[in-house]
């Protein structure tokens, strides 16, 4: 199985997104958009195993020391074959700190860490292609701000059920208020 550490997200902050990514499919001659249910922020990618129970120690070890979360301000990876549209994420030194504490302690189960610096960000759609005329940091930089407690570190799995790309708590920890 595929596994990855995230920052939860409240139902409420879920149905924002999913509010945006609506006017994102409308403006896409083509796209593969964040279904509502799983949207979250990534920690640190775990990758393929068949065994979560190091992982589950590895995120029950975390801090819990609970911290305010924005999401704001779009932006594109642009990739041959399609974009990747996300909206920053901004948890301040907090956030930072939790994500480098999960990196840190990959290698104790066996995981190396990415090579690439932690980005911070909430994709919204992949492979993305815009209609003609459609500008999609428009609609991105007219959402406002989403201001909301981190609660919960999720270790998660993914995996295609019936063809849609399905995301399960597998374990998880709440974070202190």
């Amino acid at each position: 199985m595929r596994l990855f550490i995230a920052v939860s997200f409240p139902d409420e902050v879920k149905k924002s997104l999913a509010a945006l990514t609506a006017g994102l499919r409308a403006g896409a001659e083509k796209g593969r958009f964040t279904r509502e249910e799983n949207y979250h922020l990534t920690l640190a990618f775990l990758g393929e195993t068949d065994k979560p129970e190091p992982a589950e120690r590895l995120v029950d070890s975390l801090p819990r020391a609970g911290f305010s979360l924005s999401v704001a301000g779009g932006g594109r990876f642009r990739r041959p074959g399609g974009d990747l549209i996300f909206l920053r994420a901004d948890g301040g030194e907090a956030l930072l700190s939790l994500a480098r504490a999960a990196e840190k302690r990959l290698p104790l189960i066996g995981i190396a860490p990415e090579e690439r610096a932690y980005r911070p960000h909430v994709t919204l759609c992949r492979d993305f292609q815009a209609r003609r005329g459609f500008e999609p940091e428009k609609l991105l930089d007219a959402f406002p701000p989403l201001l909301f407690p981190a609660e919960r570190v999720s270790l998660m799995s993914s995996e295609t059920k019936k063809g849609k790309l399905t995301y399960t708590e597998l374990w998880g920890i709440d974070l202190e208020a």
